[in-house]
This record gives structure tokens, sequence and C-alpha cells, in this order.
């Protein structure tokens, strides 16, 4: 093993610690989500004609991501027109909180970088008010990370989205294997909603699948790629698509959304009206400020004899 798998394997919760971010909902949305968001992943080929795994994340301040399901569509043949109607009424359906509210998906980021690309770029196309938008990720050199997740425009004859999975899956994998009480930690939910896949071991095995590896020279880290990773990659999906919401024209609604509580920031600006009538050191002049004599006013000039100002 080289030492920068090493190095990252030793952060890696074990499949039974990942687990413990399994927490029973109180509805299909729990209630401290503000908004949702789907990844899909198209998988080509094979003897059953390709199937889409879909994943449905809810939103919440500090950007905390409840996980409230993974999906597999194989009801038909990706050749088909019915599988991408599925797909449509998939990712139209609602799912309910605890008072009875009805919350739909946002925004989908969908893989377009296997054998459908067209039929991505025609279905994203067609639902383009929706936003759900074909995605590709960025061919980054080893290592290399560019600027934001989401790109400051569409690509191909504005076809696609090229989006940096790699800060998304930095982003993802510190969140998975950091603090499970962190305010922006990942949860997901204990009991499968009908239709839904499990979430059992094999599921969270294949959701941590993917490593980091050092790339030689001091370039910084890649992620290895492995096959049959859809848990993951739908997880990364998910997350990019809030980024694609915040892109958008009115999007500081989505970054107030995932920002901070209303709580945190009422409680800070009370603190600084505490703090009002006492300027904290930094505030204060500084001694030298304090020795330096002030300056003289000027003289007021003078025209034709008379004084002006």
């Amino acid at each position: 093993m080289s030492p920068g798998r090493e190095f990252f394997s030793s952060l890696l919760k074990s499949v039974h610690d990942l687990q413990d971010l399994q927490e029973p909902y109180d509805a299909e949305v729990p209630d401290d989500v503000n908004f949702l968001t789907a990844g899909v992943d198209v998988q080509s080929g094979g003897d059953d004609g390709g199937w889409f795994a879909v994943k449905v994340v809810g939103w919440s301040h500090h950007e905390r991501a409840r996980v409230i399901g993974y999906w597999e569509l194989r009801e038909n043949p990706l050749t088909t027109a019915d599988a991408w109607l599925g797909l449509e009424a998939f990712l139209k359906r609602g799912f309910r909180d605890g008072d009875g509210k009805v919350h739909y998906i946002q925004g989908a980021a969908i893989d377009s970088g296997g054998h459908y690309t067209q039929e991505v770029y025609d279905f994203a196309e067609k639902h383009r008010r929706r936003r759900w938008w074909a995605v590709k990720g960025r061919n980054n050199a080893a290592g290399k990370r560019s600027d934001s997740i989401w790109p400051a425009k569409i690509s191909d004859n504005g076809r696609v989205y090229m989006i940096d999975v790699d800060i998304a899956k930095d982003t993802l994998f510190r969140r998975l294997h950091g603090d499970a009480d962190a305010r922006n930690a990942v949860t997901f939910p204990l009991n499968a909603l009908p239709g839904a896949v499990s979430m059992d071991g094999h599921f969270f095995e294949k959701l941590t699948r993917e490593r980091k590896e050092y790339v030689p020279g001091g370039s910084g880290y890649k992620w290895t790629s492995p096959r049959d990773q859809e848990p993951w990659d739908t997880l990364v999906y998910a997350y990019a698509a809030v980024h694609g919401l915040r892109s958008l024209p009115g999007g500081e609604t989505f970054k107030k959304l995932t920002g901070p509580a209303p709580e945190d920031i009422r409680r800070a600006a009370e603190n600084r009206a505490k703090r009002g009538g006492n300027p904290r050191k930094a505030d204060a002049p500084s001694p030298a400020a304090q020795a330096t004599p002030a300056a003289k006013p000027k003289k007021k000039k003078r025209r034709w004899g008379v004084q002006l100002g």
C-alpha cells in the first residue's frame, strides 16, 4: 500500500461505524430539511440494457445532508423510452415531512459520461425548467482542483455542466469520516422507504469504496475511481446540484437555506450588540497612531483679496 493510501485508510471509519450515521427519521423528510436535490448515475449496457441509480438528499442549514433514500431503477432498458419516462416520473414525485408538507426535488444532476450521453442531453434539455442538468466530471490533471464545484458556464454548445467532482468528493469524505455530531454531518435513514435500497453493510461498503491516493511530486491527491460505487457517485451528484442551484439567478435563497441557521445569525447579532459600547482591542487606535500629532488645518485660499471657504 502506498504511503498516501495508508494515511487516508487510517482516517476511514469502518462500515460498522458508518452505519451509526443512520437515524430513525420521523417522516420521509426530517423536519429540519429545507429543500431536496437528486443525483443520478446512468449505468451503461450489460445484459440488463443499463439502469439508473438515484439518490435523493435533503439539505438543512450548515449544509447538513439528510439522505432520504437510494433507488435503482431497473424496470426498463435505457434503450427504451419507458426507462426515461420512468426517471421523469420518479424525479417528479414528492416526499412528505412530519407536518404533511410535500417536498419536491429542486435540482438534479444527471451523469452524462457513459454510453447514453445524447439521451441524457435530450432529457436535460426537455426538463431544463425543472433544473435537471446533464453533468460530467472535469478532466483535471492528477491532484489538481479547479476554483469551484459548479462551472461558471455550461459547455459543449450549452448541453453539459463540467463539474469538479474532486472538490465535492474531498468535502463529502471529510464529512462522512469526521465528527458525526458536526452540524454539517451526513445522515442516513434507519429504515428504507418503499422501493428504496436497504442501507446495509453492502451499501456502505460501496459508498466508501473509492480512495484517495497521493500523486508523486507533491501535486496533491487523486481519487481512484473504482467500479460499482453508485451510492457514492449519486451522493456527489446530489451535492453538486446544490451548487448548481446556488449559481442560478436568485440563488441567494439556496445559499441562505444551507448557510448558518437563523438562531445562529440572531445570536451573533446579539453578541455584536453587547459589544457595541466596548470596542475590541483590534478596533482601538494603536499607540503609534495616538502619538501622532493631529494634522494642522489647511489655510483657506484667498483670491483677489477675498478669503474663500
